[in-house]
């Protein structure tokens, strides 16, 4: 076998006739679909396995398949290169076939390019090369018909159509110097390989043909090469016997060759289609571009095995880092494992139990171990007669027997030596690498599609449950952007020490927890978790201290020691001047804090306690909310992962999330009705006068501006006032025990604009920036149901989208249309902008996803290229840096400097 090498370049060209003869088998002369020199020449190998190739003697699986090639009796200008064809024949001399400038003109002129060359020849009228000032005749290319006409300088009427035989004649003449000149390498792109002589043709493994209930359906491909030989041929015959090159029917058949020359390249237009269906031929192009392409579809295609997908859902006992997958999935997914002197013992024990079924030896070989594993017992045959106990049982093949220890079989008056099935143990050897089932603790990968950043692709550690979906943790759900209405997510499953080490090391969940787009943490603690950190933390409300150790129990607390970090507490408490209760929320907080932590952030949840206070890891005032648990600059997750490392970040996560569902399952939380309802009605009677007041305002606008753009902006601008008012009067007549304003305040649901369209009023729906407009009768009104005239100031302002009628009071037939349809807009929107934000992230991904810091901090591309001498700017990683006063740094001085302070202060009054 050859050593592989490493590639360092790859190049591309236009193959000359020589080369395309030189790699074919065959050339295709033969208009029929079978034999030699046909579409499906032997030498050009089979395309099913049955055939052997007549080149190299093997069948379709490993021959990749040898070229042919048609030779045109008439040369063609390559279809793609129709324009840069046309950039050679300005650029050469039509006497002398030089460049028309030198060398020494295109580096005085300083021409880089072989765009720069041409625009500057063009502006040149004679030849400047030595001994010629030849005049260079005007070239036009013509778009309908892709010929080349010389144009006379004077009388632009005048012009004579470049036949192909001239242009390949003037290119063939350029020498491999000027070729070199112009920026080209002539052993890989020579001019005159843009005429095409010789048609190469793809063997038929390439373009295999379709069997359908005995019909033979031949590939698109195929079809254009059996038209293109019809085509060659017949002008073949008609150059034979000397037909005129005007003559009507060689033009016809020369310009058919083209057309299906052309379209076997390229497609795009549809202009091929088939005689019987008229569907469009795809051709080579379509075949390898767009998404369903053989590029991005098969080589770069993510399908691959050691895989599995499911429905995803939540599982509030799992930690952050931890996912919950079902046992079928666990018995058919394996890991390859080397079998050694350390763990040969506990292979050997997953052989004999069943949890292996797959090995490799150490010669490489593949063996089932269940086969090897099973003892075949005596086989059973028709008319049998098997002896159990007092009863006779004749086999007569319609049932499947089994046989049990005891029995005696009896065949053609003969008894047989029974054998019963048995599994037996097979004896593992170190060296062999055996395949074991997914057990718990294993790490995979977790992807959701779209993969739109480093947070969609995590590695996470498996627990198996008996469920049928993919259980997780509530907190990574924002990284994955997931959620429980019905996604599916993906698993692959690592098959290497390498690709282990690389999960566990770069892709675990702990490691990602800050998003280097932001700097702001990934995962957050979300919707129960987050209300319960709130309820818990209000106040210093007591639990019992029976409640409050059952509730610690589920918290993995720095040292372990409970009672002392209780008296910790106590005396922290005592020093801050708050009541020495622990058996509290905040006591259960402080249990799994960092010891010598210290926060403070102003966050104003309740208005008697604005400020989040941590002092020695002690919670002694404040309430936790979204801006503390949330994915946020100042979140104490933030904090704890910067300062602390990811570990202790996780357990925070972990802990908070355990704790306060215990807290919730004490002490329950719901919404109702109740919480729905006003508690003070006179604040309807206020809505319902402020939006009375809005439309006399709304009037006066009206009846007082005259410009009808100007007009419907102000009236909108009115009407949306209701909205605005109903919103501020919702959110002061709802009591402070509202379930609801729990909720919103911790910021684990819904905001208050929800609760006024529950409590308050709707307000006026918009269409594109705009009320409703009168789309029915003319222009008179907006839906059937409302009068074309004599409409009151309520009806008027109700038929073009307000809506006063709040949620808990329901909306009436005619609200309700409005309301759909500024939804409906909404929901469109949606879909149209992520179809166009996902199209404008794929470009920007492929366009810089060359680009990369090295190991010396630049940022450069594949290149070389530099585009940054320090990543950012700064060179500082944005997952590691922190906001201090607005800015991002590499670290909080201040807070390192009271950290070092409290750690190593000394009690002078100890040491009096």
């Amino acid at each position: 076998m050859q050593q592989l090498k490493e590639i360092k370049s790859i190049t591309f060209g236009v193959y000359s006739k020589k080369q395309i003869e030189n790699t074919s088998v065959c050339c295709i002369t033969n208009t029929k679909k079978s034999g030699p020199g046909s579409v499906y020449d032997p030498k050009m190998g089979p395309c099913i396995t049955s055939l052997l190739c007549s080149t190299c003697n093997e069948n379709a699986i490993v021959c990749t398949g040898h070229p042919g090639h048609i030779e045109l009796s008439e040369p063609i200008i390559h279809p793609l290169f129709y324009r840069i064809t046309m950039s050679f024949l300005n650029c050469v001399c039509f006497k002398c076939y030089r460049v028309m400038i030198t060398k020494d003109q295109i580096n005085i002129n300083g021409l880089k390019t072989f765009s720069q060359i041409v625009d500057k020849i063009k502006k040149m009228n004679i030849c400047c090369q030595a001994g010629c000032s030849a005049e260079k005749p005007s070239l036009k290319f013509s778009i309908t018909d892709n010929t080349i006409h010389m144009v006379h300088d004077r009388d632009k009427t005048m012009n004579i159509t470049m036949t192909t035989h001239e242009i390949l004649n003037i290119l063939d003449n350029i020498s491999d110097d000027d070729v070199r000149v112009l920026g080209f390498d002539p052993s890989l792109s020579h001019p005159r390989n843009y005429i095409i002589q010789s048609l190469p043709v793809l063997p038929p493994v390439d373009r295999p043909y379709v069997q359908v209930s005995g019909n033979i359906w031949d590939d698109d491909l195929t079809v254009q090469y059996m038209e293109i030989i019809k085509a060659n041929e017949t002008l073949k015959k008609l150059t034979a016997d000397n037909v005129s090159e005007m003559n009507p029917t060689r033009l016809k058949t020369l310009n058919s060759l083209i057309f299906r020359i052309s379209t076997t390249f390229n497609n795009n237009q549809n202009k091929a289609k088939h005689t019987t269906n008229s569907r469009p031929i795809k051709g080579v192009k379509e075949r390898l571009s767009g998404k369903d392409g053989q590029i991005r579809s098969n080589m770069m295609g993510k399908r691959s095995n050691h895989t599995a997908r499911t429905v995803i859902g939540p599982d509030p006992t799992l930690k952050s880092g931890e996912i919950a997958i079902p046992r079928e999935m666990a018995d058919v997914l394996t890991i390859p494992e080397r079998v050694t002197s350390y763990n040969i013992d506990r292979l050997q024990w997953l052989v004999n139990n069943g949890h292996i079924d797959v090995l490799h030896k150490n010669d490489s070989r593949k063996s089932c171990i269940n086969i090897k594993r099973f003892r075949l017992g005596t086989r059973l045959i028709h008319n049998d007669v098997i002896y159990r106990l007092d009863k006779q049982i004749h086999i007569d093949g319609r049932d499947m027997l089994e046989i049990k220890a005891g029995d005696r079989i009896k065949r053609a008056g003969k008894f047989l030596n029974t054998v019963i099935e048995t599994n037996r143990d097979y004896k593992l050897l170190v060296g062999m690498t055996v395949h074991r089932h997914l057990r718990d603790g294993d790490t995979v990968l977790l992807n959701r599609q779209p993969t739109l950043h480093k947070g969609s692709i995590l590695a996470m550690t498996i627990k198996i449950r008996p469920f049928k979906t993919v259980r997780m943790n509530l907190s990574v759900c924002k990284s994955f952007n997931a959620d429980f209405d019905g996604d599916e997510m993906n698993i692959h499953v690592p098959q290497g020490l390498e690709a282990q080490t690389e999960l566990d090391y770069l892709s675990k969940a702990k490691y990602n927890i800050i998003s280097p787009q932001s700097s702001k943490p990934g995962l957050a603690i979300v919707q129960d978790s987050l209300l319960g950190a709130y309820r818990m933390t209000q106040g210093f409300t007591t639990i019992t201290k029976g409640q409050f150790f059952d509730i610690s129990m589920v918290c993995n607390i720095e040292g372990g020691d409970i009672i002392r970090r209780i008296q910790e507490i106590r005396r922290v408490l005592k020093d801050k001047g708050k009541p020495v209760k622990c058996f509290t929320g905040k006591g259960l907080i402080s249990l799994f804090l960092p010891k010598d932590l210290n926060y403070e952030f102003t966050n104003n949840a309740i208005a008697t306690e604005p400020t989040v206070k941590i002092y020695k890891g002690v919670l002694y005032e404040g309430v936790f909310d979204k801006n503390i648990l949330g994915s946020s600059h100042s979140s104490l997750i933030h904090l704890i992962n910067k300062e602390y490392g990811p570990d202790a970040s996780m357990n925070f996560i972990d802990c908070i999330q355990f704790c306060t569902n215990k807290w919730l399952m004490i002490h329950g939380f719901s919404v109702g009705l109740g919480d729905c309802l006003l508690t003070d009605k006179s604040k309807e009677i206020d809505i319902q006068d402020n939006i009375k007041k809005c439309y006399i305002e709304a009037d006066g606008i009206k009846s007082t501006t005259t410009h009808e753009a100007v007009r419907e902006i102000r009236i909108n601008g009115s009407l949306n006032k209701a909205k605005d008012i109903g919103l501020k009067i919702a959110k002061k007549s709802l009591d402070s025990s509202n379930n609801f304003l729990s909720t919103v305040n911790s910021g684990s649901k819904g905001d208050f604009f929800n609760i006024s369209q529950i409590t308050g009023l709707l307000g006026q729906q918009n269409l594109k920036g705009r009320r409703v407009q009168y789309v029915m009768n003319n222009g008179k009104r907006s839906l059937p149901h409302y009068p074309m005239s004599g409409l009151t100031s309520d009806l008027e302002y109700e038929s073009r989208g307000f809506i006063s009628s709040s949620f808990i009071n329901g909306l009436n037939p005619k609200e309700f249309f409005f309301h759909a349809m500024s939804g409906r807009e909404g929901i469109t929107d949606t879909a149209m902008g992520t179809a166009t934000s996902g199209y404008m992230q794929r470009r920007i991904v492929k366009l810089t996803e060359d680009i990369k810091v090295q190991y010396d901090g630049s940022v450069r591309d594949t290149s070389g290229k530099i585009y940054q001498h320090a990543y950012g700017g700064t060179g500082i990683d944005p997952t590691m840096t922190i906001k201090v006063n607005g800015k991002h740094e590499a670290c909080d001085i201040a807070r390192l400097a009271d950290k070092l302070n409290m750690n190593h202060e000394i009690d002078l009054r100890r040491r009096k």
